[in-house]
């Protein structure tokens, strides 16, 4: 079952995040979806953005952690450790090198793209954080 999904129209192309901790990239021409092999995840995909035009896609999940991938080669080339309970929504600003995500522990974190740092914990929420946005000048 698809818990998330990102769409580009431009580029004619999906990406979804299922409750087996699968990502599934769309062909949105034709319909044909290209499952990453193997659960990227431990446990369900809660949230993902994705970066069409520099090919990355970020995911959160109930292992409490963030992955970064490369679409092309569905590879993991960052893991973002930090919160304490499950991720449930990011937002990725690859030109300002950043990541903002919610976490069920109350917790919104800003992670470093370069190096996977979290630069900032705001710990103002008593409940869950539902979903994150960043807003570009």
């Amino acid at each position: 079952t698809a818990l998330c999904v990102k769409m580009d129209w431009a580029s004619q192309r999906a990406l979804s995040g299922m409750d087996n901790g699968h990502l599934k990239l769309f062909d949105l021409s034709n319909g044909d979806d290209k499952a990453f092999v193997k659960p990227l995840h431990r446990q369900e995909v809660h949230c993902l953005d994705v970066d069409w035009v520099h090919e990355l896609a970020i995911a959160g999940s109930d292992s409490t952690t963030l992955m970064l991938w490369e679409l092309q080669s569905r590879k993991c080339i960052m893991v973002f450790e930090g919160h304490a309970s499950s991720v449930s929504g990011v937002c990725l600003d690859f030109q300002a090198s950043r990541v903002l995500s919610a976490s069920h522990d109350g917790t919104l974190k800003l992670w470093c793209l370069e190096d996977g740092s979290c630069t900032l914990t705001l710990n103002a929420h008593a409940k869950d954080c539902g979903s994150v946005c960043l807003a570009v000048d």
